[in-house]
């Protein structure tokens, strides 16, 4: 596959059919575990004509490179930053790139790179919510809450769909202990999400957690069961109802929800004398109607289809 990417750099590569051809094989290069040799096809002073790369048909292509160098070790970091500055000349403005390099930088310690980054990646891209909740978590993480609660809000506002901006500001709240807000910023992500939407375990399961750590042990389990009901694979949902059940010194119970998330499996049978499974009608008459969405009424058991407790 490398050999391929090889030939197919000797022709023209910054011509879109090929650039996505290289883009493919070095993706698959690392992807099979071998991100020195997907670097080593790429390896030299750049190609003379890449330089004629243009518009968003080269981007994956620098990006893909980008990547592949920032986890080779040692790391050159002039040279990834070199192939960064390569993908924003061919598209200007990419969401893409301009997210992985702030990232990158983040990761490397250079934070005002980070910051800078991201402040142009939202004012080249004002209604993407990824690049404000992005820049929200590095300002917190800094300790200026203020600053990233008011950059949730702008994400919230670019894009109301976009429920990591609703998570992340509902675990802001939370962790700066507003409990209030931060039940009205989850429910708010929910009510976004599509009734059958597996990412609104994302929302589903730190909302529990929270009503966990207030002793709202009922809510929290009803809580937990809409996580794992919309994504039975989210270990995080299952191991954070386990925790919460040992704690409470149920642990054949805990014992046995941590059997479920290792199973990592659509199909859950239900274990004989499963207490904490709901009774008909718990999650309408609970969730639901906090929620005033009538509509997950088809996707949460019910008194019409108790067999619906999981999929």
């Amino acid at each position: 596959m490398w050999v391929l990417c090889l030939l197919l750099m000797k022709r023209e590569w910054w011509d879109p059919p090929v650039s996505s051809i290289v883009q493919r094989c070095l993706c698959a290069s690392e992807t099979l575990g071998n991100p020195t040799r997907a670097c080593q096809s790429c390896t030299g002073p750049f190609p003379p004509s890449s330089t004629q790369a243009q518009g968003k048909s080269s981007q994956a292509l620098w990006h893909t490179w980008a990547a592949l160098e920032s986890r080779r070790q040692p790391v050159d970091a002039n040279r990834v930053r070199a192939l960064y500055r390569r993908g924003l000349q061919a598209a200007p403005g990419s969401r893409y790139l301009l997210l992985s390099w702030a990232m990158w930088e983040k990761a490397a310690g250079d934070v005002e790179a980070a910051r800078k980054l991201l402040e142009q990646g939202t004012q080249a891209c004002p209604r993407d919510a990824a690049l404000w909740s992005a820049w929200a978590k590095l300002e917190e993480q800094q300790g200026e809450v203020g600053v990233a609660r008011e950059l949730y809000k702008q994400g919230s506002v670019a894009d109301p769909s976009h429920l990591y901006v609703w998570q992340g500001w509902g675990c802001l709240e939370f962790r700066q202990g507003n409990n209030d807000s931060a039940r009205a910023l989850f429910q708010r992500g929910i009510s976004m999400c599509p009734p059958r939407a597996k990412s609104a375990a994302h929302l589903f399961q730190p909302w529990a957690v929270l009503e966990s750590r207030n002793g709202n042990t009922r809510l929290a389990r009803e809580l937990f069961k809409c996580a794992v009901k919309a994504d039975p694979e989210s270990s995080p949902s299952w191991n954070a109802w386990a925790d919460m059940e040992a704690n409470l010194g149920a642990l054949e119970r805990a014992n046995e929800l941590r059997n479920f998330s290792m199973q990592e499996r659509r199909e859950v049978v239900k274990p004989f004398n499963f207490t904490t499974l709901p009774k008909a009608g718990t999650f309408s008459s609970m969730v639901a109607k906090l929620l005033g969405r009538e509509d997950l009424n088809d996707v949460i058991p019910s008194e019409k289809n108790p067999d619906m407790l999981f999929p």
